[in-house]
């Protein structure tokens, strides 16, 4: 079951994404905090000479230049303005300002779409899904990022009596505070946004359940090829090639979730 994020206000919307998103969008690329996502997304891209490549909620644009780099045609769509404006000014990218759920582009016309870390910003991610497997090919491939809330230690706290889980969450985010603060004396500093009350505000409506998005996909007409939760962890670097064997911990043990699939 997907759970709706518990947003106080009116409704994300395009103008909501700023330039501080950017620069959060751009440090998660360029520091290696995502170097296990960047891993993961670029394995299902070697094959991309002569193919077009659909990337659809660009951020940074890091996963737009890649597939460039590998001989794609890259169409690189967005809605938000500050994020179009940006990369507009280095003429790097084909941009497409539009909304995902309704794309100015051809029937049949695409051969990977890249949708990573996006479908947990929409209202409507079957109107999504379903223009997705309109504009890909038969056998066209799409590569899924988001998070996921049924994993194993969300499973765990939800099984914690509440007067424990409020003193191990407050002892949790002690620590995790002290943690985060050693661990940038090693690694690029983080971005003002991080490091104060200014922060971006957040645009997330939604998270789902793998086993939920496992049957949007295929009502949607879309095969799994490949999945798996993962971490941006050490542990997850030592643990996942183990952890992958046993199908309960390959869907439930980590907060993200990767697929790959296929349009039948």
């Amino acid at each position: 079951m997907r759970h709706e994020v518990d947003l106080k206000g009116p409704k994300i919307t395009s103008s909501d994404y700023t330039e501080a998103h950017l620069k959060v969008y751009l440090f998660q690329t360029e520091s290696g905090v995502q170097s296990r996502k960047i891993k993961i997304v670029s394995r299902y891209l070697n094959d991309l000479k002569g193919k077009k490549v659909l990337d659809i909620g660009i951020g940074g644009g890091f996963y737009s230049k890649l597939c460039k780099e590998r001989g794609a045609e890259v169409l690189s769509l967005d809605h938000a303005e500050a994020i179009i404006e940006f990369h507009r000014k280095s003429k790097e990218l084909n941009l497409i300002q539009a909304d995902c759920t309704d794309m100015p582009i051809a029937d049949a016309s695409i051969d990977t779409v890249l949708a990573l870390d996006m479908i947990e910003h929409l209202y409507e991610p079957e109107k999504f899904l379903q223009e997705v497997s309109r504009v890909l090919k038969t056998g066209g491939k799409m590569i899924l990022v988001t998070d996921t809330c049924d994993y194993l230690r969300s499973k765990i706290k939800c099984r914690i009596p509440k007067l424990l889980h409020s003193f191990t969450g407050r002892l949790y985010a002690v620590f995790s505070d002290i943690f985060r603060k050693l661990k940038n004396l090693f690694r690029k500093s983080e971005p003002a946004v991080f490091n104060n009350d200014i922060r971006p505000k957040s645009t997330h409506v939604m998270i789902f359940e793998t086993g939920e998005l496992q049957e949007l996909f295929k009502k949607y007409g879309f095969r799994i090829l490949d999945f798996g939760t993962f971490a941006e962890t050490k542990m997850y670097d030592l643990l996942h090639r183990i952890i992958y064997k046993f199908p309960y911990l390959r869907r439930h043990m980590w907060a993200r979730v990767f697929f790959h699939l296929e349009k039948q």
